[in-house]
């Protein structure tokens, strides 16, 4: 069994193997944060997975974000002192520094300063894209976890009601058993 499968074994003449797929480029985020209710038991066993990989996204996004940012302030540095050193002026042998005002305008016209701050910006609203989405996903687990509660959960119910589909990212198949080892 390959890393990206688990099989899972409710009981009963079927077990079911949970395939892991790769997000399409393209995502219907609509899709993704809705329950299914037609096939709810597959929500129920695949809801957990979704979060993670969602989660894992978020703290993705954040961190390029965060990476940004600081190569950002560290080569806006760099301009600073280089502005701060190139408009200084001799002015009847007395060296006249910029202000800080000037230097800052100075590294803020910087082409290369303007490209780096618009991606900080970039990634900070795709962070919060994705935060948005983990939050809707969050809404959603909670929402499964409500239905869950009112229900009378049984391994055999799983086998019964359990459609096959994907679903969350996650491929559902049914396999016959081989070997029935379920007890009378």
């Amino acid at each position: 069994m390959k890393r990206d499968t688990v099989q899972v074994d409710f009981g009963g003449e079927k077990i079911y193997k949970l395939h892991f797929q790769e997000f399409e480029t393209n995502i219907d985020m609509d899709s993704l944060t809705q329950i299914d209710y037609n096939n709810i038991y597959a929500e129920l066993i695949t809801i957990s997975s979704l979060l993670n990989r969602v989660g894992i996204w978020k703290a993705q996004a954040e961190h390029a974000h965060a990476d940004a940012k600081l190569d950002t302030s560290i080569y806006e540095a760099k301009q600073s002192e280089f502005f701060r050193n190139s408009l200084k002026r001799v002015d009847k042998e007395k060296i006249k520094w910029p202000t800080k005002d000037e230097v800052a305008n100075a590294v803020t016209l910087d082409k290369e300063s303007q490209i780096r701050r618009k991606r900080v910006i970039r990634l900070a609203k795709e962070a919060a894209y994705i935060d948005a989405i983990y939050w809707a996903v969050k809404d959603k687990a909670k929402k499964i976890d409500k239905i869950s509660e009112r229900m009378q959960l049984k391994p055999e119910d799983f086998s019964r009601e359990l459609i096959e589909e994907s679903i969350n990212g996650i491929m559902i198949k049914a396999y016959k058993k081989k070997y029935n080892t379920s007890k009378p």
